[in-house]
C-alpha cells in the first residue's frame, strides 16, 4: 500500500494559479521576538503547577544535563514563547523500534484497558496486522470499554467500508477525518489536509505515538521491512495528548463521546520531562521549536526521516550549525513508497554536503522513522516529517524528551541506523548524472503539493 498522501500536481497548479502557494512561518522573526521574551517555561506535574522551588530544581538539573550543557538554555526561553504546551515531569518513556516492538506495545496497552481506548491513526489497512488490531477494538467493546477511532480518509482509501461497518456494529465510536468525498464531510471540506498522527491512549495513563501506522511492517514489499520509531508514554503527560485527541475529535464533527473518565489524576511514573506538542495543519509549532532547537544546538544534531523537503529556514539553520562546528548527521531513506520524494531529497544533499553535513542512505530496509537528537539532551519522536506538507497541511503530534538519559538511547538507535548506512561522498554525488539532476529539480518543485 503506496501511504503517502501526494495531493496531485494539477490541482496544486490551480492552488497555485487561483490563490498563491500557503507559506511557512517567518520563522527567523518568530524565533527573535520569542528570544527576546525571555518566557520561563511552565513546569506541570501530577498535581499541576511544580512550586517554583522544585521547578527550579528540575530546570537546574536540566540546563545541567547532557555532554554540552548550554544548549537548553537558549532554547526554552524561545519554546515557552513560541507554544504554549508546558513541560510535564514525573514521566516513564520507552523507546520503541520497528514493527513487531511497536505493535506488542500497543496491543498489550489496548488489551489492558478498563476504562477507554481512544485511536487516532492515519493509516488503518485491511491486511493481518489491521485486522488483528480490529479484533482487540471489538474484544474490548464485549468487554464494556469504550472504544473510539480515528482514521485519515486519504490514507485509508484501500481499507473497504465493510472493514469499519464492523467496528461500528461492534460498538466501536468511529470517525473519518477529512473525508475524500465533499458530501461526507461534517466540517469544512479540505482535501488537502490529512491526519497524519499517530496516538493510541489508554485509560489517561499510558500511550504509545510515534510514526508507526497500523499496517504490515513490510507494506513497501514484502522483501524490505519498515525502520520505524515509536515511544510508550506513562504518567502525567498522556493528558497533553488525551487533549490532542478531543480537539480533533471536536473539530472533525465526531458526534459525543462515550462516559468515562478520560482524564483521571495520574501519579508520577519516572522522572522524565516531556513536551507533547501537535499541529493542526494552520499552525506548527513543531516547525518553530525544531528549529529553535537545531538554531541552539552546540554539539550535535542527528536527524531522521524518511521524506526530507525542507524549506529555506530549516535548510539554512541546518547548516549554519554544520558551518559553526555542529557534527550534523541526516540518516535519510535510500528508497521510498513514494519515488518522487526521494529525489526531492536528494535535490539539497550537494548544498548539504558542501556546508560540511554528513548525509547517510539506510539500506535493507525503509527508513519510516521520525526523530531527531540534539546535543546529547533535547530529542523528539513522533509522525512529522521534515517536509512543508507536515508542516503547513498535515495534523502531526511529536512528543519532546528533555535530558541526557533518554537522549543516550536516542544516540544509540541513530548510530545503529547509520551501522546500516552508505554515506553520501560529496565528490562522488558531484558527478551524478544530468538526468539525475533534472529529475531532482521537478520532484523538489512539484514537492509543496505532495
Amino acid at each position: 500500500m503506496q501511504t503517502r498522501n501526494a495531493f496531485p500536481v494539477a490541482a496544486g497548479i490551480a492552488v497555485l494559479i487561483l490563490g498563491g502557494c500557503k507559506p511557512l512561518p517567518d520563522v527567523t522573526a518568530l524565533i527573535a521576538g520569542a528570544s527576546r521574551s525571555g518566557k520561563a517555561p511552565a513546569i506541570i506535574d501530577a498535581g499541576g503547577p511544580v512550586p517554583e522551588q522544585r521547578r527550579q530544581a528540575l530546570l537546574q538539573q536540566l540546563l545541567d544535563a547532557g555532554p554540552a550543557p548550554g544548549m537548553l538554555a537558549r532554547h526554552l526561553p524561545v519554546a515557552a514563547a513560541i507554544a504554549n504546551a508546558p513541560l510535564v515531569a514525573g514521566n516513564r518513556v520507552t523507546l520503541l523500534e520497528d514493527g513487531p516492538a511497536i505493535e506488542a506495545a500497543i496491543r498489550k496497552i489496548v488489551a489492558g484497558a478498563k476504562k477507554h481506548v481512544n485511536v487516532e491513526t492515519y493509516v488503518l489497512a485491511d491486511d493481518e496486522v489491521g485486522r488483528r488490531f480490529a479484533d482487540l477494538l471489538v474484544r474490548k467493546c464485549v468487554e464494556h470499554v469504550p472504544v473510539t477511532l480515528m482514521y485519515d480518509s486519504f490514507a485509508s482509501r484501500d481499507t473497504p467500508k465493510p472493514f469499519f461497518d464492523r467496528l461500528r456494529n461492534a460498538g466501536v465510536r468511529v470517525l473519518e477525518t477529512n473525508p475524500i468525498n465533499p458530501f461526507n464531510a461534517r466540517v469544512r471540506w479540505m482535501p488537502n489536509h490529512r491526519d497524519h498522527r499517530k496516538i493510541f491512549i489508554v485509560d489517561g495513563s499510558v500511550a504509545v505515538i510515534g510514526g508507526a501506522n497500523i499496517e504490515h511492517p513490510y507494506a513497501v514489499n514484502r522483501e524490505t521491512y519498515w525502520r520505524d520509531t515509536d515511544i510508550r508514554l506513562e504518567g502525567p503527560a498522556v493528558a497533553q495528548l488525551q487533549t490532542l485527541f478531543m480537539q480533533t475529535w471536536r473539530e472533525q464533527g465526531g458526534a459525543p463521546l462515550a462516559d468515562a473518565d478520560y482524564f483521571p489524576r495520574v501519579p508520577d511514573k519516572g522522572d522524565q520531562v516531556v513536551r507533547v506538542l501537535g499541529s493542526t495543519g494552520e499552525k506548527s509549532p513543531i516547525y518553530s521549536t525544531l528549529i529553535s532547537a537545531i538554531a541552539a544546538s552546540r554539539k550535535s544534531v542527528y536527524l531522521t526521516t524518511p521524506y526530507f523537503a525542507p524549506d529555506a529556514a530549516l535548510l539554512a539553520v541546518i547548516e549554519a550549525a554544520s558551518l559553526r562546528g555542529v557534527d550534523v548527521k541526516l540518516v535519510l531513506p535510500s528508497f521510498s513508497d513514494f519515488p518522487p520524494a526521494l529525489a526531492a531529497a536528494r535535490f539539497h544533499y550537494q548544498e548539504l554536503l558542501d556546508a560540511g553535513v554528513e548525509i547517510h542512505e539506510r539500506q535493507h530496509a525503509w527508513l519510516h522513522a521520525k526523530t531527531a537528537v540534539i546535543d546529547g539532551v533535547w530529542s523528539t519522536v513522533g509522525s512529522t516529517n521534515l517536509d512543508r506538507r507536515s508542516f503547513l497541511f498535515n495534523r502531526e503530534v511529536n512528543a519532546i524528551m528533555l535530558g541526557s538519559e533518554f537522549a543516550q538511547q536516542m544516540e544509540s538507535s541513530f548510530a545503529r541506523d547509520m551501522a546500516h548506512s552508505r554515506r553520501i561522498a560529496a565528490e562522488t554525488w558531484r558527478r551524478r548524472s544530468i538526468a539525475q539532476r533534472v529529475e531532482e529539480w521537478l520532484a523538489n518543485l512539484a514537492s509543496y503539493w505532495w
